[in-house]
Order: C-alpha cells, then structure tokens, then sequence
C-alpha cells in the first residue's frame, strides 16, 4: 500500500477472505493508512507461511479500527501439521505511530 488510503468495508459486505494489507519501506513510504470495518478470514493453509493480514513493517500514522480478524475455521486441518497460529496483524521494524482501536482477534467460533 502506498500513501494516504482509506480501506472501509461497508456494513453489509465487509468479510475478506485470504487478503494481506501490506506497507513496507523497501517498497517506499506508506504513510496515513487507514483499515476500518472489516472482518478478515485466512485459510488453515496459511499457518505455515509468512501471510500476516495486515503487515505495517514500515510508515507513519498506520490505523486499524473496528476489524474483526477471525483466522480459520478448521482446528489442524492444515497440511503443515501445525497448531492454528492464526496471523493476524504485525507493527513493526519502521512502522511509527501505529493505532489499533475496536478490534478484536481469535479463532472463528463457528455456530451451530
């Protein structure tokens, strides 16, 4: 992502599926970036790589607000064997003035 986006689901379509947000320095500044409204899911088969759903590895004033991460819903089922280590968000190596409010993280709870 570069500079200066706003990402808002609306309320009545607003699950993603295997997408990963992504701001690093390598690529450039990414800046003001804003993640609102949001329920994000990943497959069991991403516990094994490096596919974090939102990833700020680099920029300034990086905001995620009102985002359900939910994860899976299979309890180890991946191929890789291992454990749900459900990867959600990251702030970290040049990412500055990170915010995070009205979020909530944990493993989908499927309701029967």
């Amino acid at each position: 992502m570069r500079n200066n986006k706003t990402i808002i689901g609306s309320y009545s379509a607003n699950t993603l599926y295997n997408v990963q947000f992504c701001t690093s320095t390598s690529k450039g500044s990414s800046d003001n970036v804003i993640i609102k409204n949001f329920e994000l899911q990943h497959d069991a088969e991403s516990n094994g790589n490096d596919s974090i759903v939102v990833y700020f590895g680099g920029g300034e004033n990086l905001w995620v607000d009102h985002c359900t991460f939910v994860g899976h819903s299979d309890y180890n089922t991946a191929s890789t064997g291992l454990e749900d280590w459900d990867k959600f968000l990251a702030c970290c190596y040049d990412a500055d003035y990170c915010t995070v409010s009205d979020c909530s993280f944990g493993l989908y709870m499927n309701t029967v």
